[in-house]
């Protein structure tokens, strides 16, 4: 019984993990691609365009996953993550909920931070 529970314990932490490096195959391209648009350099703090709100969208998903995921497996994965999680979930709601919107040249920059998280999935 006990293996069987590591077993799905194991099964579950896959499944989160492609979850996360799926979307961030989404978001790393969709990030760099709205970096280079000129409108957001000019207007860093206001500017916005579909594909932003996609990407504010998409983070929002990603942080809600790994807050969730993180207060789930807060034994395995450490309070620090929770925090991770609930601040960047917090900051990109933030982003789509301001009316005019807003940060999203920001919100762009700091999700590829996240770039090396794909690699400590791939690690466990």
């Amino acid at each position: 019984m006990q293996v069987y529970a590591l077993r799905a314990l194991s099964t579950e932490l896959e499944l989160s993990a492609f979850f996360a490096v799926f979307l961030q195959g989404i978001q790393v391209p969709l990030a760099f691609y709205i970096l280079q648009n000129p409108e957001f350099w000019n207007n860093k703090l206001r500017a916005h365009n579909p594909e932003s709100f996609t990407l504010m969208i998409l983070s929002a998903g990603y942080f809600l996953h790994d807050f969730v995921h993180s207060v789930i497996h807060v034994k395995e994965e450490g309070v620090e993550y929770v925090f991770h999680g609930g601040a960047s979930l917090f900051v990109y709601l933030g982003a789509l909920l301001f009316n005019p919107p807003a940060f999203h040249f920001y919100g762009a920059g700091f999700i590829l931070w996240e770039v090396s998280s794909c690699f400590l999935h791939f690690g466990k």
